[in-house]
C-alpha cells in the first residue's frame, strides 16, 4: 500500500508540473467535477492538490479545503476525500489527453462503471501507456511543483 502511495504521489508530483490551458469560467457558472483550483479545467493539477489536501489531513492538520473544493475534490462522491479520488482524476486526464473527443470527469465515471473489471484493467494500462512519456519523473519537476503549491496553497 505503502509503495502504491508513493509511485502514485510521484506521479501526481510529475504530472502536476504539466502546463495546461485554462478556460474562464464566469461567477455565472458553476466549476466542474474536480476541477478544485478553479481554473476551468481537470488536469493534473486538481490531482495534486486534491492528494496533498488528503495527506495533510491523514497526519493530523486541519482540512483547508471549503466546502465547495470539497465537494469538487469528492469525485466519487462517497463523503470523503482520499487517494482514490486524486487518482480517478489523474486517470482521466490521462485519458483526455490521449481521447480525440473531449468527455467531462462526470462522463469519463460514467463510461468507466459500464466496463467489465478486465475491460477497466485494460483501459488504465492503456491510459499508463500513453501517460507515461508525459507524466515523466524529474527531481526538478517535481520540486518545481512543490514550490508552486507551497506559496498557492500554504503547504
Amino acid at each position: 500500500m505503502k509503495k502504491t502511495m508513493k509511485k502514485l504521489l510521484c506521479a501526481v508530483l510529475a504530472a502536476a508540473t504539466l502546463g495546461t490551458c485554462s478556460m474562464g469560467v464566469s461567477a455565472e457558472e458553476s466549476y466542474l467535477l474536480g476541477d478544485v483550483n478553479k481554473d476551468g479545467v481537470v488536469d493534473a493539477d486538481d490531482s495534486g492538490v486534491i492528494l496533498i489536501e488528503y495527506l495533510r489531513v491523514m497526519i493530523g492538520n486541519p482540512a483547508a479545503f471549503s466546502e465547495e473544493e470539497f465537494a469538487l475534490a469528492d469525485v466519487d462522491k462517497n463523503n470523503r476525500l482520499d487517494a482514490t479520488d486524486s487518482g480517478v482524476v489523474l486517470q482521466y486526464y490521462a485519458y483526455a489527453l490521449m481521447s480525440d473527443t473531449p468527455i467531462t470527469l462526470e462522463e469519463y465515471l460514467a463510461y468507466t462503471h459500464t466496463l467489465s473489471e478486465e475491460e477497466q484493467i485494460g483501459l488504465l494500462k492503456e491510459t499508463h501507456e500513453y501517460a507515461k512519456p508525459i507524466l515523466g519523473d524529474s527531481e526538478d519537476m517535481k520540486n518545481e511543483w512543490y514550490e508552486q503549491y507551497e506559496e498557492k496553497w500554504g503547504f
